[in-house]
């Protein structure tokens, strides 16, 4: 509970052995520029991440000739091509059976209009979990982020109790929007085994449906979770590209208008959002393309 003294957290976590690290299942449709943001960032300010696999959907050969240049590019991570002419029967196999057969103890899901804008070291985050007994440890949240995007209306910051590391707890119960919403796909350490109980008995075929469907479970309320003082990712709303389903966003540009991007050798520049002070996890950004 939130009560428990820090001196006797602190005591339990100096005897624990170290926890494996975690393996990551991102999810991407039509957005090769995007994701490359995704996987750089991943690759610069991410450790103990030991696997990283990627869902995705390309609609065409111009789409799929741009994952096969991020293939190339990050040579160690496992892309996985959705069915061209079924793509929506054979998502939720994929996940479960990443679930299934990963290898570590820890996952995140990612969606691919995420960057991860501060240092993580994912064995922290596993540690804490076990060490403070959480739900889950979100990496879009911090002690700043009290605006929610998705329903533009400010949500405040739930009494936040903080440790070590500036890992900070607290209860859903206290929350409100993003700091009520205990599973989500936005980059937030889970455990396997829990993945493992509640996914199978989802009905879901696409990202959007598959988290839609994940947050309707409510059990998870009555606990707890974890994030540090200041955030380590966000999202970048720049666009949609589901048909059947649009969170808001800044329709910014179109899946097209940044595949050329893409095709002229470009890539976002991370490095401005290094270390910035969203209000939200989801922030309005324009943002500036370099060579890669």
């Amino acid at each position: 509970m939130i009560k428990v003294k820090k001196i006797v957290l602190l005591l339990v976590s100096f005897f624990v052995i170290p926890i494996n690290a975690a393996e990551l299942i991102g999810f991407s449709y039509n957005r090769p520029l995007q994701l490359y943001a995704l996987l750089e960032s991943l690759q610069v300010y991410v450790t103990g991440l030991t696997r990283t696999h990627i869902i995705y959907r390309a609609d065409n050969d111009a789409y799929e000739a741009g994952y096969e240049q991020l293939r190339r590019n990050f040579p160690r991570v496992n892309f996985i091509r959705q069915s061209t002419t079924h793509p929506r029967a054979d998502f939720k196999q994929h996940v479960l059976s990443l679930v299934e057969n990963a290898q570590e103890e820890f996952l995140l899901f990612a969606v691919d209009d995420i960057i991860v804008k501060d240092s993580i070291d994912l064995k922290v985050c596993a540690q804490a979990l076990d060490t403070y007994d959480a739900y889950a440890f979100y990496l879009r949240l911090g002690e700043h982020i009290d605006y929610c995007y998705a329903e533009n209306k400010y949500q405040g910051v739930p009494p936040l109790v903080t440790y070590e590391h500036d890992v900070c707890l607290w209860n859903f119960t206290d929350g409100m929007c993003d700091w009520n919403y205990p599973q989500t796909v936005d980059m937030t350490l889970y455990r396997k085994a829990d993945l493992q109980s509640m996914l199978p008995n989802l009905h879901f075929d696409t990202p959007n449906i598959f988290e839609g469907q994940w947050a309707s479970r409510i059990p998870a309320l009555k606990k707890q979770g974890l994030c540090f003082a200041q955030s380590k990712i966000v999202n970048l709303p720049l666009n949609s590209v589901q048909p059947d389903w649009e969170n808001r966003n800044m329709r910014f540009a179109t899946a097209e208008e940044f595949l050329e991007l893409f095709n002229q050798g470009l890539k976002i520049d991370i490095e401005p959002l290094f270390g910035i002070q969203n209000r939200s996890a989801h922030m309005e950004y324009v943002p500036i393309c370099i060579k890669r």
